[in-house]
């Protein structure tokens, strides 16, 4: 269980909560790209000394937990670093991984290039993390990367409706916005008007359709 992601495609917000609801916005981050990759700045060095217990990878991983949800993000960072460090393919007993959580606090930074590197790793592991595809597209979406972005919430939209945990609505929503972004009218109201249709009191999803209307005629 997560914290979910940001649906953010111009306007729309969707925070869906799923280990609570930690504030990081008020919190900064530091990183620093190194080469071709992302490396977060280390904030002490992941040595244990006498005083520390943590010395696997799920205590880490857990004690990461503990601080996202605090927030704490000093400490979510290098706890969750530190997890990599063991183990790079680290991945929870309930198939949980670190890099969805250091790809959301690169996204709530604003780092979204470091962010979507993280993500992809977290999907690396796990093709099917929900909360990845979503904070990938997110990603992908602010960035004008439709393309990518589309691809990410098709992924999330082919997924069992008992498996998959985002309402119906905003996914097909985040869809039908992509293509209005785009200008590509036809898909823009087709997918405006399924979500419409999930929720025919939506403000949100009234306003796309008329605007594709409009542009449409």
């Amino acid at each position: 269980m997560r914290v979910g992601s940001f649906l953010d495609a111009g306007n729309l917000a969707y925070h869906r909560q799923r280990r609570g609801s930690p504030d990081f916005r008020s919190i900064r981050f530091k990183s620093a790209n190194s080469g071709g990759g992302v490396r977060l700045q280390r904030f002490e060095r992941l040595t244990m000394d006498n005083d520390d217990t943590r010395s696997s990878a799920a205590d880490w991983f857990n004690e990461g937990i503990r601080c996202f949800n605090k927030p704490n993000g000093v400490g979510a960072v290098r706890a969750f670093e530190a997890v990599v460090e063991i183990d790079p393919a680290y991945r929870h007993k309930d198939g949980d991984n670190p890099y969805f959580y250091l790809g959301k606090i690169s996204e709530i930074e604003g780092r979204l290039d470091d962010a979507i590197l993280l993500y992809s790793r977290a999907l690396a592991l796990d093709a099917y993390d929900e909360e990845s595809l979503i904070g990938r597209g997110s990603c992908y979406t602010v960035k004008k990367n439709h393309e990518f972005a589309l691809s990410d919430f098709k992924k999330v939209l082919d997924m069992p409706h008992e498996v998959r945990n985002v309402p119906l609505k905003h996914i097909l929503y985040v869809i039908a916005e992509n293509y209005r972004q785009q200008k590509d009218w036809p898909n823009a109201l087709y997918w405006g008007e399924k979500a419409l249709a999930e929720d025919p009191d939506n403000y949100r999803h009234q306003e796309l359709v008329s605007e594709v209307k409009k542009q449409m005629k």
